[in-house]
């Protein structure tokens, strides 16, 4: 019930900012509005990594956005996502002082939605002293997503199999936080790189998050398989109650991403500037 009341909150966040957005638009066309397309990595950070800004098994991200201009220095952007996260069985987990392989691994391709408040610390306009661009952002929204695991060369999704008996949803908030620089080439085209990471409210993007349950009680043979992999390297089964991920800390992800920019409706002033530029040079 709780998810449902905090889905509903960003999808009446994402509405009020986005309108907001147009309303602001409509009462200043001059700076107009633009439409990305960014592609890039995402690199997930969990109970299967050692450090929060892990790079060893990057996915690829690809992001579409919409983007308005607020007040000043102030934008508002919409996202649509596709990225995809994984870990190899290769990592170690720390266990009373002792390395302890778990051999679990995963994979997932998830859908990200959000709605993000843009600060420039320069100014972005075509008439600014500089075609370069700086900024921070932050924001909130909503990633789906759906682990999923390797076994014989079929990848089976983890949430149905219970394997820490947990029937955790694969819907989780995410909060937006980063910086990125941006190049105005043109009235119409600008370029970018933009990094940025994710905070989520779910521990289980990876399916790892607290402690082992009877392998016994597994009704089926997959989800006993992918429950405990450590068979698989010669490691003996776990009881029941231990330790197989961290609860204390929720899982990220972190993305780098290239950005490009197409630049709509910025007014008739720079219209008659574009045109007074184009017979100078033809002049010449």
């Amino acid at each position: 019930m709780t998810k449902k009341y905090a889905l509903a909150f960003v999808a009446i966040f994402l509405i009020c900012e986005l309108a907001q957005a147009q309303s602001f638009y409509r009462r200043n066309r001059k700076t107009g509005y633009q439409i990305g397309l960014s592609l890039g990595a995402a690199s997930y950070h969990g109970d299967l990594t050692e450090s929060r800004l892990n790079f060893s098994d990057p996915g690829l991200a690809v992001t579409g956005d919409i983007q308005f201009p607020v007040e000043g220095r102030f934008s508002m952007r919409g996202n649509l996502m596709w990225y995809r996260i994984s870990a190899d069985p290769d990592k170690e987990f720390e266990s009373d002082g002792s390395p302890n392989r778990r051999n679990l691994s995963f994979r997932s391709d998830n859908i990200e939605v959000s709605a993000m408040g843009i600060f420039r610390l320069t100014p972005s306009s075509p008439r600014a002293r500089t075609n370069w661009t700086s900024y921070l952002m932050g924001g909130v929204g909503a990633t789906f997503f759906n682990p999923k695991a390797e076994l014989d060369g079929t990848f089976h999704e983890l949430q149905p199999l219970q394997t820490e008996g947990e029937d955790y949803g694969k819907v989780a908030l995410v909060l937006p936080a980063g910086a990125g620089i941006n190049y105005r080439a043109s009235y119409e085209w600008s370029f970018g790189l933009e990094a940025t990471y994710r905070f989520t409210t779910t521990d289980y993007l990876d399916d790892v998050s607290t402690t082992y349950v009877d392998n016994a009680s597994f009704s089926d043979p997959i989800a006993r398989q992918l429950a405990d992999r450590g068979p698989e390297i010669g490691v003996a089964l776990r009881e029941a109650g231990d330790q197989r991920g961290d609860s204390d800390n929720n899982d990220g992800y972190f993305l780098v991403q290239l950005k490009v920019y197409r630049h709509f409706n910025q007014g008739m002033y720079y219209k008659r500037k574009k045109r007074r530029r184009s017979n100078v040079f033809r002049r010449r």
